[in-house]
């Protein structure tokens, strides 16, 4: 546009009449007025940093009126980063320059560093910050096996993926792989770290409950009187049902006492020979012991 008016502005120097001299020096004002509307291209950012996968968007302004504001994108080296309508996407770690051009040549820069995962870069909308989310802030556990863990599934957003879980009490319960594993009864916390960010578990630990019935009567009693070649049988159950229950073994000497055995849910002690024994039932680190004596 400047360099159309200043040429029309010379012909003053071959003009004949007033009226060309006039025309000539409207074109010398227009070409100085041009000269003064320079193009300038601005990006909303000078540097970006961006992790390897993962896109970051630029903009351009133009600053020139009446003409087309359009510009094209380029890249130093697409094995870097690549860029496409100011999209840029970042392909292997390293460093390359996106430049925006305007139509009358004019340009502007940007600096973009490519970094792999969990470094710093961009990994999500840009501008958002990093969260991290736990689908469960308590949960309650039992010192049986098949009860005794758990998985904790979180949610993260931000440069790290990596979730680190600390237990306060390793003696309560423990990290085993991604799993809280109780180990005894008690209370503690666990605590999940994400990009600086901590959300916490309130993990409760109990033993099961183990209950017995003697017929429709529930049996609390520590003690059992069975007669020789008579049999007794109680009814076992425990709480939760999954954590199951084992009786413990008897020695040489018991086994001439009496036979022991448990079997779907029911205890059965029959009498042999006069004496005494004990009895255990356990379910993970809950024991109901039962003192027998066969008369």
């Amino acid at each position: 546009m400047f360099k159309e008016a200043y040429e029309k502005a010379l012909e003053a120097k071959n003009a004949t009449t007033q009226a060309a001299v006039n025309t000539a020096k409207d074109n010398l004002v227009n070409a100085q007025r041009d000269l003064k509307v320079a193009t300038k291209v601005i990006l909303n950012k000078q540097t970006t940093t961006i992790t390897v996968g993962k896109t970051d968007s630029l903009t351009a302004t133009v600053t020139i009126e009446d003409e087309d504001k359009s510009v094209t994108w380029s890249s130093s080296d697409n094995t870097v980063a690549s860029v496409r309508n100011g999209v840029v996407t970042a392909v292997a770690e390293g460093t390359a320059i996106i430049t925006a051009t305007a139509k009358d040549g004019t340009t502007a820069q940007c600096k973009v560093t490519v970094v792999k995962a969990g470094t710093g870069g961009n990994e999500g909308p840009v501008g958002s910050k990093p969260t991290l989310k736990l689908k469960q802030n308590k949960v309650t556990l039992y010192t049986r096996k098949q009860s005794n863990s758990i998985s904790i599934n979180a949610e993260v957003t931000g440069p790290s993926k990596t979730v680190k879980w600390t237990s306060q009490n390793k003696k309560i319960a423990k990290i085993v792989g991604n799993k809280i594993v109780a180990v005894k009864a008690g209370k503690t916390t666990v605590t999940a770290t994400a990009n600086n960010i901590t959300q916490k578990v309130t993990v409760t630990v109990k033993n099961p409950t183990i209950s017995m019935k003697q017929g429709k009567k529930k049996f609390t009693k520590s003690k059992l009187t069975v007669k020789k070649k008579k049999k007794v049988v109680l009814t076992v159950s425990v709480k939760p049902s999954k954590s199951g229950i084992s009786l413990s073994k008897l020695s040489k000497k018991d086994k001439k006492v009496a036979s022991v055995t448990l079997k779907k849910g029911k205890l059965t002690i029959k009498g042999k020979a006069k004496g005494k024994l004990t009895v255990t039932i356990k379910s993970g680190k809950a024991a109901k012991k039962i003192k027998v004596t066969v008369k």
